[in-house]
């Protein structure tokens, strides 16, 4: 029989224990696509949502690192470990409308994008993309440039050869473990901070103001399997397009929203990160929360069962709007 894989998430569980109605970390889960007309709340417990079987487990180490090659497992056994204790400690801070420090501030900025970068939705889209092929083109036009004096000698032999090669790679990324690897390649260097780009966008990111909007309980925020969104132009809700974005924000707990805007400098070059702590208007909780409905894969994480029944009555989860006949101004704006 085929051995069952590891659980692996791609949402860590310390994160949605912070969106769980008990102790054990239970939430209520909604899966609203594609399964628009067949809504049904049920009760998941956080270990069981958000993971995939290996999900960081590389299929062929051979060519990579010796610490890869001695554990297949390197992300999950390595990489994640500092995240429970962090979120742990910064989620009281915040929870508890208190200021952070600048490396605090770092930190939060480093795991919120390690979520976001990690998620099934960019691992999808990374196998599914046009970057695999123009990766493609590159390394056979590489081949060429490096193989050219070749096509003189021999050119049925070099064509063949070049096709050969060809064939080889263009099997490499449609292959879902080959590319599931190389996305694994990618998380390996950001989250051992070997990333360039990445570090200086957490650099970038933690200069500007950092808001916290504060709910409670019973007006709860939600949260999905793909948490965090950026509001750009007119609100279109995206992913983590931080060019266009006037926002990122990103659901900490089911009280807490946390958001900052790339143009606003807080110019603080103090020890200490302030933060601003709002009260959340009842229109734009509503506006937050549909955000986070648009940007899930398939399903959305709340403590308040009441919120999920009133949704499913309110919400068009199919064309991803508040129904018009609702007390609710659909026209409203997020106001960042």
């Amino acid at each position: 029989m085929k051995k069952k894989g590891q659980k692996q998430h791609y949402v860590p569980e310390v994160y949605l224990k912070s969106f769980s109605f008990d102790e054990v970390g239970n939430l209520y889960c909604l899966r609203i696509k594609p399964y628009f007309d067949k809504l049904k709340i049920k009760i998941r417990n956080k270990s069981s949502v958000c993971y995939n079987p290996n999900n960081y487990k590389f299929n062929e180490t051979e060519g990579r690192e010796e610490k890869i090659k001695a554990d297949s497992n390197y992300i999950e056994n390595n990489l994640f470990k500092y995240e429970n204790e962090f979120i742990n400690s910064i989620s009281e801070k915040i929870n508890s409308k208190k200021n952070i420090t600048l490396t605090e501030a770092e930190n939060l900025i480093r795991v919120l994008l390690s979520i976001k970068n990690r998620n099934l939705y960019f691992k999808k889209l990374f196998q599914g993309s046009k970057l695999m092929e123009i990766q493609f083109e590159k390394e056979i036009q590489k081949i060429r440039n490096f193989t050219i004096k070749y096509k003189v000698e021999n050119p049925k032999k070099y064509e063949a050869f070049i096709s050969l090669i060809e064939n080889k790679l263009r099997k490499q990324i449609e292959d879902e473990s080959e590319t599931s690897d190389l996305f694994n390649d990618q998380i390996v260097r950001v989250e051992e901070r070997k990333d360039k780009n990445q570090e200086w966008l957490i650099k970038e990111m933690c200069k500007s103001k950092f808001l916290v909007f504060c709910t409670d309980e019973s007006n709860p925020f939600l949260t999905s399997d793909n948490p965090g969104f950026t509001v750009h132009e007119g609100d279109a809700v995206g992913n983590l397009f931080l060019g266009s974005a006037k926002a990122f924000a990103f659901p900490i707990s089911k009280t807490r929203l946390f958001v900052i805007m790339p143009d606003d400098r807080d110019g603080n070059e103090l020890i200490t990160k302030r933060i601003k702590y709002i009260e959340t208007p009842e229109d734009f909780l509503k506006l937050s929360n549909k955000a986070t409905i648009i940007n899930s894969e398939e399903r959305i994480f709340s403590n308040s069962k009441d919120l999920l029944e009133e949704l499913m009555g309110k919400f068009d989860f199919e064309k991803m709007e508040y129904k018009k006949n609702t007390r609710h101004n659909t026209n409203g704006s997020m106001g960042y």
